[in-house]
């Protein structure tokens, strides 16, 4: 083999060497791109997954609006419910404490002829039905009309009656202005129970005081 041939191998040698090393280099470039594209494809897919799952938490948020907006509707609608049946409750313990409540009568209102530190007045009242009753606070008002109390001895004592029932009377005083007879005025009771529910009553009798047939006093005045 002359020089010339063996040149001509060698230049063979290295083509086929340097093929050899681009076809190697083709090959692992083709398997990077294809597992480029396999990733990406994965990371797609995964996108894909947290897309999906991204929309059901937000259908599950909207679920759950609607189930709160629901529950509070209800909610609401139980307090109504409960408030109307509390005022209906109410409206019936007021009405049977109204019709279970005492009730009072004026058996005389008259002009006193004593004098108690200045002219007075005093109205007899009588229980005719009700509960038995821990106490009974009066006060008279009215035009002429000022303090009332429970004796004519003692006119600051407070005009407070204990232990009233039924067919039970008290007397209840009031200072007055010098005025002509009859007297207009209304005589307020604060009624409390005794025992029970402790409930308490308001009751207003409207009275006239007028001059008693025996009376003498010179201090009374009749408008007849």
């Amino acid at each position: 083999m002359d020089k010339g041939d063996v040149a001509a191998w060698v230049a063979v040698l290295v083509a086929v060497g340097a093929a050899w090393i681009a076809v190697h280099n083709a090959n692992s470039a083709r398997r990077q791109a294809d597992a480029a594209e396999a990733s990406l494809r994965q990371a797609k897919r995964q996108a894909e997954a947290a897309e999906q799952s991204v929309k059901q938490a937000e259908q599950s948020v909207k679920q759950a609006q609607r189930s709160a907006q629901a529950a509070e509707q209800q909610a609401q609608a139980a307090h109504m419910q409960v408030e109307i049946m509390q005022a209906q409750l109410d409206d019936a313990r007021a009405e049977r404490d109204h019709r279970e409540g005492p009730q009072f009568e004026i058996e005389e209102a008259v002009f006193c002829d004593e004098e108690v530190g200045g002219f007075s007045v005093k109205a007899t009242v009588k229980m005719i039905s009700g509960p038995p009753l821990a106490r009974v606070t009066a006060k008279a008002h009215g035009e002429y009309l000022n303090h009332t109390f429970q004796s004519p001895l003692e006119a600051k004592r407070p005009p407070i009656f204990e232990k009233v029932r039924p067919g039970s009377k008290f007397t209840a005083y009031t200072l007055r202005d010098d005025c002509m007879a009859p007297l207009d005025g209304v005589l307020d009771l604060t009624c409390e129970e005794e025992g029970g529910d402790l409930r308490t009553w308001s009751r207003s009798l409207g009275v006239q005081y007028v001059v008693p047939p025996e009376s003498r006093s010179a201090r009374i005045r009749w408008l007849g």
